[in-house]
């Protein structure tokens, strides 16, 4: 659980918001981190002036992810947009990371097109068919053959290129470090977007024991790899799908909390 204090005082801006709005607000915001597969395994409690986040272990990878660093990782993504919502509000937040301990298949999180699912990988954020990329980086078959996916708008014979791969690595391999590089991971993704560079994310390579020991030892220079990013420009785009914030956010007591930021 990473838990985030709220300041009695604003920096900057008019008639203050209560802790209900500003929560309502954070958590708007803080749902469109980026998360494994989308699997946006987190929900919020509200308690006086803090906002704390939750693992939320039924959305855990169990086959990809037994030991919970993806989903930490997905949190912490989730945690640095919350601190980025408090400071567009005008408060530096106090924030204190204490992620919890824990421990269904891929498939479910790769809904079939027309679906009105709001999580998961929607069909048309990877392709129908695989592309030749140079250099060769094959993806994750999301849709196990059966077709799903989007096709290329303009067809090319040559090879596209593959972007340029990078590492996101931590000195250690522990919770906090899945933490932290999840807000590493948001800093990135947000810094190119600005930049108009698209990410990618891939976490199949590092899900596998051999090849994570590999990476480690042979590309990461003793590091821990955590993920593996491919950034560059795309000619097509797809909007993604999140649950409603109301869904996720809660009271300490565990109502959900039915307000809205407008």
């Amino acid at each position: 659980m990473d838990s985030l204090s709220l300041p009695a005082g604003r920096l900057r801006g008019s008639a203050p918001l209560t802790a209900e709005e500003m929560a309502a607000y954070v958590v708007a915001v803080a749902v469109w981190a980026p998360s494994v597969h989308n699997t946006q395994p987190w929900w919020f409690s509200v308690a006086r002036q803090e906002i704390s986040l939750h693992a939320d272990a039924g959305r855990q990878l169990t086959v990809a992810d037994p030991r919970g660093r993806e989903i930490m990782i997905s949190c912490g993504a989730a945690l640095f947009t919350a601190r980025l919502a408090l400071r567009s509000l005008g408060y530096i937040p106090e924030t204190s990371v204490l992620p919890d301990p824990g421990r269904p298949f891929l498939a479910r999180w790769a809904p079939p097109p027309g679906s009105t699912r709001r999580d998961g990988v929607p069909h048309a954020s990877y392709p129908a068919r695989s592309e030749r990329i140079l250099p060769h980086f094959p993806g994750r078959d999301f849709a196990h053959g059966r077709g799903w996916g989007l096709s290329w708008s303009i067809p090319s014979a040559a090879p596209r290129s593959a972007g340029v791969v990078c590492l996101l690595t931590t000195a250690d391999d522990h919770p906090l470090d899945w933490v932290n590089a999840g807000q590493a991971l948001q800093r990135a993704l947000l810094t190119s977007a600005i930049c108009g560079v698209a990410a990618a994310l891939h976490s199949q390579p590092l899900e596998c024991a051999g090849l994570h020991e590999f990476i480690r030892t042979q590309l990461s220079d003793g590091s821990y790899p955590q993920l593996v990013l491919r950034f560059g420009t795309v000619i097509q785009t797809a909007v993604s799908v999140r649950r409603p914030p109301a869904s996720v956010l809660f009271a300490s007591g565990g109502e959900h909390l039915g307000i809205s930021h407008g």
